[in-house]
């Protein structure tokens, strides 16, 4: 309870510039990776360079080419990803910009990439729920009123 009452108080008293630049500084990658998918939603809908039509086209083919082939491309993204997170702070800031700079001009290719990790999301949900025991519903009581009949 006593944790709970110290989130609170943190949400009402904001957070600082520190908190925020030490966040920033341990979440490098996903922060700029927040920034471009906000700057490449920004860029698609109010038509920018290219319009949404382009950018909802290539999620959906970058989905649908995961779950086609789910296990070429998912090694692929796990083969870039640790080449990615491998790199050194300095990389991985000029990566994020490349990112960035990407999300302006042709966010549409941005969206592909997040329709390719859409449906490796997909493919792991399902393979999850598959492991799982099928749940089997109760069996239901008569109620008393079935029992009877209404004339």
């Amino acid at each position: 309870m006593d944790e709970k009452k110290k989130k609170l108080s943190k949400l009402k008293e904001g957070v600082s510039v520190q908190e925020l630049e030490s966040f920033a500084k341990k979440h490098s990658h996903e922060v700029f990776l927040i920034l471009s998918i906000l700057i490449a939603t920004i860029s698609g809908v109010f038509k920018f360079f290219t319009g949404p039509g382009w950018s909802l086209t290539f999620a959906g083919f970058g989905a649908i080419l995961t779950i086609a082939f789910p296990s070429k491309i998912i090694v692929f993204q796990k083969k870039i990803l640790k080449l990615i997170l491998k790199q050194e702070k300095g990389v991985l800031i000029a990566i994020g910009v490349v990112n960035i700079i990407i999300a302006i001009f042709i966010p549409f290719i941005f969206f592909g990439i997040l329709g390719m990790f859409a449906g490796s999301s997909y493919n792991q949900f399902i393979r999850d729920f598959q492991m799982e025991k099928p749940i089997k519903p109760e069996e239901e009581k008569p109620s008393k009123e079935s029992e009877e009949e209404h004339l």
